[in-house]
């Protein structure tokens, strides 16, 4: 069961952001919302705001002064009755759950959520999410110079990459699991963030309040599409990666030698291999440049989100998108930034940033290494183009054998006749000088060659075969 756990047994206030797609397309059937959703409106103590076309935020109710080890039922409690709502369909259109914890911990880090992950291999792990202790953004009163800043942070594991898992719930438990590659499949993410809590109700409702203008509902659908859009194609990316590393340093391990040895059959099967390879390649390749484009279009709209939350300020909050960092703590209360921070992108923005990054430098790599693999396929393939055209000689001088047998045929049953008519002594004469004849020829000839060829690389292969065998330890 996913557990939150604090040596000091504190409470505190927690909200839970769902974010769905409003449709989708699957197995060629579309996936729709209930239609009871169309319009906004609060239904059970539900609240949900139409974000866009195909996007709808729902938010808990906020949960006050709760026990932090009874968050796991209770956030298990509300997927319930998002399977209510939207029956079989939940989970297919879910795109990622935010959780908002608000908290007045002296020492945020003291707090921990943990989280079971199912391992592919059948392995359960508890995984412990903590605060990084950067914050994404501080906010304090206008008019009030000396009250305290309070800060935003995520909350991240540190034994593994949170991109490369997703949410998944089953009856009993909320819990992650290993994020699905295939572009079908649905990934839905988890993200936790934390709040300090402020003792102003005007700026706590301004944080994270019920209008669709409060600083969290601004957020909270950008945050989750771009992990949900970067987490899935850059874990299916970096597999890929992987393999297709591994792949190329296999075929530039296999010698020439080696390669002679290989039948026809083996290098038509390894270049079709290399094909398929070289298909998906391209497959992963045509969609980097779309998920780049759509995160590069969602770090415009939270660009236009943050500015529409200092438009919302009305001078009486101040917001600061450029929190310095934990070291630099006396330049926050002074006001003041270090240079370097200020010219560099928020928090919010690096984050896209970063991810955009991340996929060009796949993109880059993957472009690279399908050029080895490029090389890898031509020597295949100049290997088998060589044997074509041995198996073409070798029909054509198995052709050309049987045409001398059927001319040894058609001379001995000359001698034959000749037998009956001429002397034994001078039959004996004319079939040595015929059979020698025939040994010149056949030992001259191109096509004897070209079997002799044929079984002197047989052999050398069975060779080479044998003390492969003979070498190989027990």
């Amino acid at each position: 069961m996913t557990t939150l756990i604090n040596s000091q047994n504190v409470t505190a206030d927690y909200r839970c952001y769902f974010l769905f797609r409003t449709y989708r397309w699957r197995e060629g059937q579309p996936v729709k919302e209930p239609a009871p959703l169309s319009d906004n409106h609060s239904n059970q103590s539900l609240i949900h705001y139409q974000v866009s076309k195909d996007k709808r935020l729902f938010l808990s109710p906020l949960f006050s002064q709760i026990s932090l080890t009874t968050l796991p039922e209770n956030l298990l409690n509300q997927w319930q009755t998002f399977q209510n709502l939207y029956g079989q369909n939940a989970e297919t259109l879910l795109l990622g759950v935010v959780l908002l914890i608000i908290h007045d911990s002296a020492n945020p880090s003291s707090l921990t959520l943990t989280m079971p992950a199912h391992h592919s291999n059948g392995k359960v792990e508890s995984i412990p999410l903590m605060p990084t202790g950067n914050r994404l953004f501080t906010i304090r009163e206008a008019n009030a110079p000396s009250s305290p800043w309070l800060g935003c942070q995520e909350w991240l594991p540190a034994a593994l990459n949170l991109n490369e898992w997703q949410l998944h719930f089953t009856p009993n438990q909320a819990m992650l699991m290993p994020m699905q590659t295939e572009e079908s499949d649905n990934h839905p993410i988890f993200a936790v963030y934390s709040l300090d809590r402020s003792e102003l109700p005007e700026l706590s409702t301004f944080l994270y309040g019920d209008a669709d203008s409060t600083v969290m509902n601004q957020l909270v659908p950008m945050l989750v599409t771009r992990h949900w859009q970067f987490s899935h194609i850059n874990y299916a990316t970096t597999q890929f990666r992987d393999r297709l590393q591994a792949q190329n340093t296999r075929y530039r391990g296999i010698q020439d030698a080696e390669l002679k040895c290989h039948s026809t059959a083996k290098l038509e099967e390894t270049i079709q291999e290399m094909s398929s390879l070289y298909a998906e390649a391209m497959y992963i390749l045509g969609r980097l440049p779309q998920a780049i484009n759509t995160l590069e279009i969602n770090e415009g709209n939270l660009k236009r989100r943050m500015q529409g939350v200092e438009d919302h300020t009305q001078g009486r909050w101040v917001i600061d998108w450029h929190p310095p960092k934990p070291s630099t703590e006396k330049e926050m209360e002074d006001d003041q930034h270090p240079p370097s921070e200020i010219s560099s992108p928020p928090p919010l923005l690096a984050a896209f940033q970063r991810d955009i990054k991340t996929l060009k430098n796949n993109q880059v790599y993957i472009q690279g290494k399908l050029t080895y693999l490029e090389g890898s396929r031509l020597r295949w393939q100049a290997f088998l183009e060589e044997r074509k055209i041995e198996l073409t000689e070798w029909l054509g001088a198995l052709g050309h054998i049987i045409i001398l047998a059927v001319a040894l045929a058609e001379g001995l049953k000359f001698l034959e006749e000749f037998l009956k008519h001429e002397g034994w002594l001078f039959a004996i004469i004319v079939t040595v000088i015929v059979l020698v004849s025939i040994l010149l020829i056949l030992f001259t000839i191109p096509p004897v060659l070209i079997l002799l060829k044929k079984a002197r690389r047989g052999l050398s292969c069975g060779f080479k075969t044998l003390r492969h065998i003979l070498g190989r330890k027990p």
